[in-house]
């Protein structure tokens, strides 16, 4: 079994197209099932939960409809009460509060010789303790009496490289769909949090690199029109200001 800790975001989405992919290609004998596990960590009823719940079915209809001999499975975890999942771990550092609440949560519900993937791009917080998150696995694991193996698929990609491959793939439609805002505004997009920063600059970046007569860059230019309101700046205004920033 592939399980995939989903959050319906593009990193995850991008992880369970290509696992959709290859078993797709597969011998109806050598398919493996994927399953999806989410978490709900808003608080139950809002509306930004119901849309985010209703979102990412849509990405797993559309990706099953793409894939159809994919075996796609999900699991949706109920954490919006007061319960907690504790194994009494305790790893000293910064960005390990998701992964280790990913793990604690999704590892006494998976079968055994599973391969387990998170998807932590290179500049992402969690992964400077990558070394803690694979030891906790290991820990998890000897305590469920489970075989498995924890892989990190876009440990080499940054933002710029998944929000390229959705559109050179012609993915457009996902970027409706999945989730990286992490406010707690109702709004699906508030443009001020971390990722949402990291989103609109990552954008930007491909933007001023892409040929203005390109599909790329009306691509790029509409989800920064569409999602965050921002309208494309002057692309010659801006390298003129990089090549001085640089000097």
């Amino acid at each position: 079994m592939r399980v995939v800790s989903f959050s319906g975001g593009l990193d995850s989405t991008k992880i369970l197209l290509d696992l959709a992919r290859e078993m797709n290609e597969r011998n109806i004998n050598d398919i493996e099932n994927i399953l999806l596990i989410s978490a709900n960590i808003e608080i139950t009823g809002s509306e930004r939960n119901k849309r985010e719940f209703a979102n990412r079915t849509k990405i797993i209809e559309k990706v099953q409809k793409m894939y159809p001999r994919a075996r796609i499975y999900r699991y949706e975890l109920d954490i919006s009460g007061n319960k907690e999942v504790s194994y009494n771990i305790n790893f000293e550092g910064r960005g390990l509060s998701q992964p280790i609440f990913w793990l604690t949560g999704l590892i006494p519900i998976v079968a055994n010789n599973s391969i387990f993937y998170m998807g932590y791009l290179h500049d992402d917080q969690a992964l400077i303790k990558i070394h803690s998150i694979v030891e906790a696995f290991k820990y998890l694991c000897d305590i469920n009496n489970l075989n498995a193996k924890i892989e990190f698929p876009l440990i080499y990609q940054n933002k710029r490289d998944i929000i390229e491959w959705f559109i050179d793939n012609k993915l457009v439609e996902f970027f409706d769909l999945c989730t990286y805002c992490e406010s707690n505004e109702d709004s699906d997009c508030c443009s001020n949090c971390i990722s949402c920063e990291s989103f609109i600059n990552a954008l930007i970046e491909l933007l001023i690199a892409a040929d203005k007569k390109s599909y790329k860059y009306k691509q790029y230019k509409s989800i920064l029109e569409k999602k965050h309101g921002i309208i494309a700046p002057d692309i010659q205004y801006t390298k003129k200001i990089q090549k001085t920033q640089l000097k």
